[in-house]
């Protein structure tokens, strides 16, 4: 495979990139007046599972998740970067604690809502501007509950017009995921139609675009069932690729394939995946791949 791909995973004072997933977010911006169940909310917690609970828990009562963060200093930059209306964050971090997060952010205007296990920290939580106070194992009904008063208590929230992110794609009414990736110690926005393919490696991706690579600590998993209705195809273990990015197509014999991209990339794919190939691109058998099919 061609393309040069590095192994570093970590940043330069050596800590590890932050866990940057997918999320809708469109390109395009508009102005329109943002209904109140049309909230973007941010959230913190240092663990998957909870960044995966409460992205649930917002689904289910009206809420936008954005672009998670693990770590206060990435979600300070991610809250800067993105400005949500509401903040859900954890009280234990990694680099620093929740509270004092959501204190800095405070100042920027930006609410919150504090999650944690322990019962003590209550008046300090409401102290540093907490909306709201909830403990762990998160109770759906109280989630509920948190974001109601939120809505009531969020200035403006269901009447101001701004510049916001449509989460419409264009026409067909689906959301538009724009990717996020690291490179040289910046986040990118990045958008999927200019993104050739991704590449798996250990607890990371790597996405190729316009002959750049950049990282996210995410599932090649998740991110395939996510692009799939964009176009995007796993043609390997390791490997999805963005069909709108291929060139041409050339059997390789036994249920492989070589798809040379426009970049003048050449990615193969593997026989596991002939299935599933063939039944998104219409690719009729070669000669050559039917006699050895056969004799095989």
């Amino acid at each position: 495979m061609n393309g040069s791909h590095s192994d570093d995973r970590r940043g330069a004072s050596g800590d590890t990139f932050p866990d940057y997933r997918l999320h809708t977010v469109d390109t395009r911006l508009r102005r329109v007046v943002r209904p109140s169940q049309d909230l973007r909310a941010l959230i913190v917690a240092p663990d998957p599972e909870s960044r995966d609970t409460l992205e649930r828990l917002c689904r289910a009562n009206g809420l936008q998740p954005l672009p998670t963060a693990d770590t206060g200093l990435f979600a300070l930059r991610l809250a800067r970067m993105l400005r949500p209306d509401l903040l859900l964050v954890d009280s234990d971090l990694s680099d620093m604690n929740g509270l004092d997060l959501l204190e800095k952010l405070g100042h920027d205007g930006i609410a919150g809502v504090v999650v944690t296990g322990r019962t003590d920290l209550a008046i300090r939580a409401f102290e540093a501007g907490a909306l709201d106070y909830l403990l762990k194992p998160l109770s759906e009904r109280r989630f509920a509950q948190a974001i109601a008063r939120a809505r009531t208590r969020l200035p403006g929230a269901a009447r101001r017009t701004q510049p916001v992110r449509s989460d419409r794609g264009p026409g067909d009414g689906t959301a538009a995921p724009v990717l996020i990736g690291e490179r040289q110690h910046r986040m990118y926005l990045l958008d999927p139609t200019r993104v050739d393919y991704i590449e798996a490696q250990g607890n990371y991706v790597t996405f190729h675009m316009d002959g750049a690579e950049y990282l996210s600590r995410d599932t090649l998993k998740r991110l395939e069932l996510t692009l799939q209705p964009r176009g995007f195809l796993r043609i390997e273990h390791s490997l999805v690729l963005n069909v709108g990015a291929i060139d041409y197509v050339v059997p390789f014999g036994r249920g492989r394939f070589v798809f040379t991209l426009r970049s003048g990339v050449s990615l193969r794919s593997t026989p596991t995946y002939r299935a599933g190939i063939v039944e998104r691109l219409p690719l009729a058998r070669s000669r050559r791949e039917v006699t050895e099919t056969d004799s095989g």
